[in-house]
């Protein structure tokens, strides 16, 4: 029964991947997914004519850039931890593919496919009577499948958030772990780690909530799972900010002072230089980057992420997509609060666990971007894996919300007014 939106939603993958090289070639005329390649190339041929140095360069955590000219044809990338992981898989990738550009950019589609695909079957298994709602904002959101299938961070990103979703339901239903769910948290986590480390940091305290709430949800006593719950996400909260607190003692670049000042220095940089280029800045007002003055503007960074650009804000195609999807997710939202009713659509979120941690690992993601980007071509980008979570979220609220309504009364002749005895 799912064939078809296999079918349709890996073509809508290479569809995705094939029109982000030829509009990355001819509109841009360059960027970011030709300069990857170009450096995974350079280890695919390496792979061919000299396989040790192919395995040193697999093998090693970073290059310094003062070691870079040993290698032909490397550029400063393979000194950056996040744009080196992709490289080295890109390098992996390209053996089948011979070094060849656009079946290698194929294989990133699809192994973003094959983790989005995992998604949907934890969600067919979750909600069964709803696949044609779940489907959607896994398969059918064009800026999810337009900037997740190309050559880039981004597939890795999504690809290993499935397989962290896979191997998670089977821990949380309770199933035992074979091999590949233990292969797929491990590597998922070690390349999250290595490509963006701050998703996966967005979505361990929601994996937590998931995983407990759903193991709580199988004590007999329902009282005793209501008593036990807010201790439980107290816990969890306490144990981020804690976890957080210890991590910056050991590094300086998670101490709390540190990052905020990161932050700063970030976002003046990158408001100066979309100026600079005349690129489609946004503003959050005035921010004071200190614990209270970040809290002021996460409600504006959500917003900006899940909703703008308005359409009054739109300056290039890619904004008028991104405008389109952002207005259809507004008159969602409003739409299941309104017909769900705002009470009950929190009762149903907290009722459920996968809902949420989808909603708690969306709102976290998009404050993350949102507070630290501040240009609109490149948020478009950035947020896709908490579009895919907050889509899930509506799309499981709709359905939960549809599965209590109560059915519609049968008519029989005796009661039907239209019954014609004489046929």
């Amino acid at each position: 029964p799912l064939a078809r939106h296999f079918y349709w939603g890996l073509s809508l993958k290479f569809f995705g991947c094939i029109a982000f090289a030829l509009i990355y070639q001819f509109y841009y005329q360059g960027g970011d997914t030709f300069r990857y390649y170009a450096n995974a190339s350079t280890i695919t041929r390496y792979f061919f004519t000299q396989p040790e140095v192919f395995l040193d360069l697999l093998t090693a955590l970073q290059i310094p850039k003062s070691e870079l000219g040993a290698y032909h044809g490397i550029t400063d990338t393979f000194s950056r931890p996040a744009t080196f992981m992709v490289t080295r898989i890109g390098a992996i990738l390209g053996i089948p593919a011979f070094g060849l550009y656009l079946p290698a950019a194929l294989s990133f589609a699809f192994f973003s496919f094959l983790g989005i695909w995992a998604m949907y079957r934890v969600t067919c298994r979750l909600y069964p009577d709803a696949t044609h709602l779940t489907v959607i904002p896994l398969l059918y959101i064009p800026s999810c499948f337009f900037w997740g299938s190309a050559y880039m961070q981004e597939s890795l990103v999504i690809g290993c958030l499935g397989g962290l979703i896979w191997g998670l339901y089977r821990i949380a239903s309770g199933q035992r772990l074979d091999l590949l769910s233990v292969v797929l948290l491990i590597g998922c986590s070690y390349v999250l780690i290595h490509v963006k480390e701050y998703i996966l940091l967005a979505f361990l305290p929601a994996a937590i909530v998931w995983v407990v709430f759903t193991r709580l949800d199988s004590l007999q006593y329902k009282w005793l799972r209501w008593l036990l719950r807010p201790l439980v996400l107290g816990i969890i909260v306490g144990g981020s900010i804690g976890g957080l607190t210890v991590l910056g003692s050991f590094s300086e670049r998670y101490n709390v002072e540190n990052v905020l000042q990161t932050a700063e220095i970030t976002a003046t940089y990158l408001q100066r230089i979309t100026r600079e280029q005349g690129g489609a800045l946004y503003s959050l007002g005035e921010v004071d980057y200190s614990p209270a003055g970040i809290a002021r503007i996460v409600p504006a960074a959500i917003i900006v992420t899940l909703f703008r650009p308005w359409p009054w804000e739109v300056r290039n195609p890619v904004m008028l997509l991104s405008a389109l999807e952002g207005t259809l997710f507004l008159i969602m939202t409003f739409y299941i609060i309104f017909r769900v009713g705002p009470f009950r659509l929190v009762s149903l979120t907290i009722s459920d666990p996968f809902l949420l941690a989808c909603l708690l690992f969306s709102l976290t993601f998009a404050f993350a971007v949102g507070a630290s980007t501040y240009n609109f071509g490149s948020l478009a980008r950035y947020k896709i894996p908490g579009l895919f979570f907050y889509g899930l979220w509506l799309a499981g609220s709709l359905a939960h919300y549809l599965r209590h309504l109560p059915a519609p009364p049968k008519t029989s002749p005796a009661t039907n007014p239209s019954y014609n005895a004489d046929g």
